[in-house]
């Protein structure tokens, strides 16, 4: 196998910054807060890092995971799992850097990818594009990486449970995706909350999600609920900004289908009340040109009393 000394040297740096000692306990690392596609300079995309007795997993990996890991001292070669809520470029962008840099760092264990339908397409891809690097063969280690080696594929439901080490998995369908019945893309795709349930509490994750039974009945008893929000006025002044001649029924059917497809301020809160979590933590802001936190907090503040915080880039709860 030929080796690139230059690139080694580099690598075998980069080993150095893996993982401080992690203690045994169960947190939740916010590592990007702003709701995509649209990047940013103040808040990274959607990612997050789930610990739980030092066994780490990512939940959603938008553009930029990789490099906000380096802030926690995380490496991608000590992931164990991903779960995927759902298959927009916000939400899983940032996974072909992690899988570059495990292939870079010979990790023959791999990575265990949980996610809807298409999940396997998904990483099916990734892995293609990863081809020619696995054959030219530039990894630290002495053995080629075959492409079963990096990542496998686990397609999980709407309403399965599954235990994945210490944790404990419950998912729903949200609606983030709504099709009408007779749409062809109708029960074959599929955005998904999820129930974490580790020794210690119960953390739950809305992804994307409008108002949705299903999510409120999931978080039902949270100890913790990360929850999204849209600030929809400043969208929607951003998007009349970006296209001025927008008829107005083009303007009103965007208004309907984003508080539909995400949650206003005021329905945030009403999820966290019905879930009883006595503790709410907002992210993947959707937001203009700028956000208006005081807003935000006023609309959640009317429909719940509990603890509320709004999320910053590698928070930790």
């Amino acid at each position: 196998m030929r080796r690139n000394p230059f690139l080694t040297a580099a690598l075998a740096g980069l080993l150095s910054l893996t993982a401080l000692p992690v203690l045994a306990e169960t947190s939740f690392t916010i590592l990007g807060t702003r709701g995509g596609p649209v990047a940013v300079p103040h808040r990274s995309q959607p990612a997050n890092v789930l610990n739980v007795d030092g066994i780490l997993s990512l939940v959603d990996a938008g553009d930029g995971t990789a490099q906000q890991l380096s802030k926690m001292r995380v490496m991608p070669r000590d992931l164990e799992n991903v779960f995927i809520s759902h298959l927009h470029g916000d939400h899983f962008g940032g996974l072909l850097a992690i899988l570059a840099l495990r292939l870079q760092t010979d990790v023959v264990k791999p990575l265990q990818v949980y996610g809807p339908p298409g999940t396997d397409d998904m990483v099916a891809g990734i892995l293609a594009a990863l081809a020619p690097a696995m054959e030219a063969g530039y990894g630290v280690g002495a053995e080629p990486i075959k492409p079963e080696d990096l990542a496998v594929a686990h397609i999980i439901m709407p309403g399965d449970q599954l235990t994945v080490g210490k944790i404990e998995v419950t998912t729903a369908d949200n609606t983030h995706y709504s099709f009408a019945p007779d749409s062809p893309q109708a029960g074959k795709y599929h955005s998904l909350s999820f129930r974490f349930k580790t020794p210690d509490r119960t953390i739950v994750y809305t992804g994307d999600t409008g108002p949705s039974p299903d999510v409120e009945e999931l978080a039902k008893g949270a100890d913790l609920l990360i929850g999204e929000v849209i600030e929809l006025d400043s969208v929607i002044a951003a998007t009349r900004m970006a296209v001025p001649n927008m008829p107005d029924d083009k303007v009103n059917f965007l208004k309907k289908h984003l508080s539909e497809h995400h949650l206003l301020p005021a329905d945030l809160g009403k999820l966290a009340t019905a879930s009883g979590a006595p503790e709410l933590v907002v992210t993947h802001i959707a937001a203009g040109l700028k956000e208006d936190l005081d807003a935000i907090n006023s609309g959640i503040a009317s429909t719940y009393e509990g603890k509320v915080t709004i999320a910053n880039d590698m928070d930790k709860f």
